[in-house]
């Protein structure tokens, strides 16, 4: 018999650093690595700031309508030189249609880059709720088995104590064997 509880107390033992062992691993998987956390926060700044090469973006869209625009610009400045209308109105008014012209595609390219850029934001919020979520479900995933590991342990410590309950039973059935079988019950007294 004392084999029987012997072998349990050892069972529980051992449950225990088993128990402290999946608290460690679940704690060090809980932890976030530097990489995971160098591309989360790379994730919530795009999120926020958006492309981080949108001013390089800008600066090659807008300057070639730049160049064009002043080049047009130049050119009818020549022509009109050549007439003769270098400061008339006909002059600065082409030269305004010119200059609106430019705007207008600077601003239609702004507008198509601020759409990417709020695509991008988009983008990147995706897939930072996607690493969360997927971090979590690591987590829940680890939880869960950490949970049902300490169920089958505290299962054992379950089965410890009926264990223990069928020992005593079985000594005071020795003692007094109509104890629980219609004899009778010293509460009752």
């Amino acid at each position: 018999m004392w084999g029987i509880l012997g072998s349990a107390l050892l069972g529980g033992l051992k449950g225990a650093s088993q128990r402290r062992s999946l608290n460690k691993q679940h704690k060090l998987a809980s932890a976030e690595t530097e990489s995971e956390k160098e591309y989360r926060l790379k994730l919530e700044k795009a999120k926020l700031e958006g492309d981080p090469d949108i001013h390089k973006k800008r600066q090659s869209a807008y300057s070639p309508i730049f160049s064009y625009g002043q080049s047009a610009k130049a050119d009818a400045t020549g022509v009109a030189i050549k007439q003769g209308l270098e400061n008339s109105i006909i002059a600065h008014e082409i030269r305004n249609k010119i200059d609106d012209k430019t705007f207008q595609m600077i601003n239609e390219q702004a507008d198509k880059i601020a759409e990417h850029n709020e695509q991008y934001k988009k983008q990147a919020d995706a897939k930072l709720m996607d690493y969360k979520m997927s971090r979590d479900a690591r987590l829940r995933d680890l939880a869960v088995g950490h949970s049902s590991s300490m169920s089958s342990t505290s299962t054992f410590g379950s089965s410890l104590l009926d264990l223990g309950s069928q020992w005593i039973t079985g000594k005071l059935n020795e003692k007094n064997p109509n104890y629980f079988y219609g004899g009778e019950n010293p509460l009752d007294r």
